[in-house]
């Protein structure tokens, strides 16, 4: 049984580090930032959409603590 175990958790740990997102340099930094002004990355609407989805559930949480504030206030 422990031998099962251990197999699991390698397997696990060999999956999450094949899934490690490499550094971007700077160049490809550049590159995105203006082919996002331009509309022009590859795959843009799917970008943006993940994108505005950040940031509305960023801002549904600034809401929930905001809120949460006002009842402790009270």
């Amino acid at each position: 049984m422990k031998l099962r175990y251990g197999l699991l958790v390698v397997a696990c740990v060999a999956t999450l580090a094949a899934c490690e997102k490499k550094p971007e340099t700077a160049l490809e930094q550049a590159q995105d930032k203006v082919g996002d002004a331009l509309d022009a990355r590859p795959h843009e609407h799917l970008k943006d959409a993940a994108e505005d989805a950040g940031s509305a559930v960023s801002e549904a949480a600034q809401g929930i603590k905001d809120a949460a504030a006002g009842a402790t206030e009270k």
